[in-house]
């Protein structure tokens, strides 16, 4: 008989970094994701080594983990820690056992207890994470273009154009062009810095690819990531200026690098051009009132609410919010409150994503024109695959 998935937590720890449990972990991660040898080996060099892997152990044997890689985000003029949660996995041996739960759950209550804001992951199966409060927050914006024989688009904004592939001299200087980028668009960005920069390529460079500024007349005046193979080179977190169109830009790659396909995935919010929008970024808020407390908002208002969240018991409760054009504050309060609200469903909120409006249906005047007067998160960028 499967244990009740609250028995689970005993047997959850975090792995030391030992050689066999880096062994364990990287056949795991190996059986269930089968990535190619050389994206495994760039992972594993990367990101494992500063990662924490959460995992669950039955009779010495490696039944379930979860990763949390860490960044640093930036919000006005806070900086976080956040945790992007990637390569959950159980073994198929001791899966709907409830041990998947057990680690979220147990990764939820840590980082609470470590103020970070909310965790954040891009699902394989959103029907997987939303029973845990997870809720989409972002797209993807993307375009594809088949290579065209005729040069008719050189004529216009790329004509002058070079490409200027990014090294390990140049790591500092494109992370300091990166986060201005980011910090001129976006009001949530992760931050760059060399160490960032090296992951990045390393990633690239193990599909194909690499780094890369595009410049013109002396001045960078783009960025992008990319992976390749023989006809195809698909290019993420890709910034250029607005006079050059997504086409313009696509075909000027496809020919320096001559490759029949192109995709560009854009960091966000690309409303000049007609891109493909994915659901993407999913979200949980872990630790409502530092979350709250970095909001602003158009005037000053106070609203009292409700929030239901039944796995993270400090998120739960009666809550008064003052916001206003310099800051917010936040505190529980035992009064009674004017709407009550899941943790998912305020997410959503607070991002203004899809249909968040529909969600303030059944809320007060006044909670409706508190939420629609607030500084909400539209304006953010993830665009880490790992």
């Amino acid at each position: 008989m499967a244990l009740k998935d609250e028995n689970w937590e005993k047997l959850i720890s975090y792995d030391q970094k030992r050689k066999r449990e880096e062994q364990q972990i990287f056949q795991m991660y190996q059986d269930i994701f089968q990535d190619p040898e050389e994206f495994a080996t760039y992972y594993f060099h990367f990101l494992y080594p500063k990662n924490r892997v959460l995992k669950l152990e039955k009779d010495s044997h490696l039944a379930a983990m979860v990763h949390l890689n860490p960044y640093q985000l930036c919000w006005g003029t806070e900086e976080f820690d956040a945790s992007y949660i990637v390569a959950v996995a159980t073994d198929s041996s001791f899966r709907r056992q409830g041990m998947m739960a057990a680690l979220l759950k147990k990764a939820f209550s840590d980082l609470s207890k470590e103020s970070q804001p909310f965790t954040y992951l891009i699902p394989a199966n959103p029907a997987y994470y939303s029973p845990f409060d997870f809720a989409y927050v972002m797209d993807w914006e993307s375009v594809q273009f088949e290579s065209k024989e005729d040069d008719s688009y050189e004529e216009k904004n790329v004509t002058s154009c070079f490409l200027e592939k990014i090294t390990p001299s140049l790591y500092e200087e494109a992370a300091s062009w990166l986060n201005q980028m980011r910090k001129e668009r976006f009001d949530l960005w992760v931050k760059a810095d060399a160490a960032y920069i090296k992951q990045q390529d390393a990633e690239m460079r193990s599909e194909g690819g690499g780094l890369y500024f595009l410049c013109r007349n002396g001045e960078r005046i783009g960025y992008f990531a990319c992976t390749m193979d023989e006809t195809d080179i698909s290019c993420t977190n890709v910034w250029k200026p607005e006079e050059i169109s997504a086409e313009e830009l696509g075909f000027y790659l496809a020919r320096s690098f001559q490759k029949e396909r192109i995709s560009l995935v854009f960091p966000g919010n690309e409303k000049k051009e007609k891109t493909k929008k994915t659901p993407k970024i999913m979200v949980r808020i872990l630790c409502l009132t530092r979350f709250l407390s970095c909001f602003c908002g158009k005037k000053s208002d106070r609203f009292v609410f409700r929030v239901n969240d039944n796995i993270l018991t400090d998120n739960q409760g009666c809550f008064s919010w003052q916001v206003g054009p310099d800051g917010s504050s936040v505190t529980k309060v035992d009064e009674k409150p004017e709407w009550e609200v899941s943790i998912q469903t305020l997410t959503k909120i607070l991002f203004g994503y899809g249909d968040w409006e529909n969600a303030l249906s059944e809320c007060t005047e006044h909670g409706k024109e508190f939420f629609r007067n607030l500084n909400q998160l539209t304006r953010f960028s993830i665009t880490e695959e790992v």
